[in-house]
């Protein structure tokens, strides 16, 4: 087959996201294609190539009857996108786990919400978005969850109890020089503020011995919170502990669109709405005595 720019593209999203639906390849890498034949075509040349592989009825909307696809990269995939390119770092480390079918669906909303992340620190220079990382990243062919993805870390081990920390995903942001981690948890609504407060705590308690593990600059961390409406949202800050103020982040789901990066949607369990980033000022002399922290909220 031709490798096309559009091939290219397709390929760059399957090895950012790892799980993606056709509507949002079509929505990313062809915005054009009005009735989605064109990025039907080009999934399909790159099944038959092996450059893509496609898992059938396991992602769907559960607001109508009809199932959907959901496509992930290849190894072939990759090496081809680091020849094209001359970057080795698209190389997988791993295929990715599929495994876990059920959780298809989640996958793709996680990376739903990351590709808006993206976009919106790409429509502005103030600060940028590093490596992303996710849950069903895999690193290695080990058996030990805490080995094989990237991810999945053991914050105590004792007698007692094992408690670990499986953050949906993760990603990097700098603003002047200061970096910080940021995990994500998408809450789809399924259980009760308290109890994934409950259920994520002791695990979160323990990552500040263990965030420079994934990101090795990185200064300090948050953990985002977000969460399907400002109803549900609101009810987890309640449940949380005040003494995590700072360190728990929450937002809806409608609020993260591509040009919230600097809107106050964000709260914290005692205040906001806050920016995600704070806007850059305007004057050389105020940007001096900013404290490059305080940008990141």
């Amino acid at each position: 087959m031709t490798i096309t720019a559009r091939i290219l593209a397709i390929l760059m999203i399957l090895r950012r996201f790892k799980f993606v639906t056709t509507a949002q390849i079509r929505r990313w890498c062809v915005p054009t294609d009005k009735d989605g034949s064109v990025t039907r075509d080009a999934l399909r040349k790159m099944l038959a190539a092996g450059l893509a592989r496609r898992f059938k009825a396991e992602v769907h909307n559960p607001h109508v009857t009809s199932s959907v696809p959901v496509w992930t990269p290849t190894e072939a995939g990759c090496c081809l996108l680091a020849a094209k390119t001359g970057d080795p770092s698209f190389i997988l480390d791993a295929m990715p786990n599929t495994n876990a079918w059920t959780m298809f669906a989640h996958y793709a909303e996680v990376s739903e919400l990351l590709r808006t992340i993206e976009t919106s620190f790409a429509r502005q220079a103030y600060a940028t978005m590093g490596a992303l990382y996710f849950e069903h990243d895999v690193i290695s062919s080990e058996k030990e969850p805490e080995h094989r993805f990237r991810l999945y870390t053991v914050v105590r081990t004792d007698s007692e109890k094992r408690i670990v920390c499986v953050p949906d995903a993760a990603f990097e942001v700098a603003v002047a020089g200061y970096r910080r981690a940021y995990y994500v948890e998408l809450e789809r609504g399924t259980d009760t503020p308290k109890r994934v407060a409950a259920k994520k705590s002791p695990g979160y308690a323990g990552m500040q011995q263990h965030f420079q593990q994934h990101f090795p600059q990185a200064q300090d961390w948050r953990v985002l919170f977000v969460w399907p409406n400002a109803g549900l949202r609101d009810a987890a800050r309640r449940a949380v502990d005040p003494a995590k103020s700072e360190m728990w982040l929450f937002a809806a789901f409608p609020d993260i669109t591509e040009d919230f990066l600097h809107q106050p949607v964000i709260y914290t369990a005692q205040d906001g709405p806050r920016p995600f980033i704070k806007a850059p000022a305007t004057a050389p002399a105020q940007e001096q005595r900013t404290d490059p922290a305080k940008e990141q909220q």
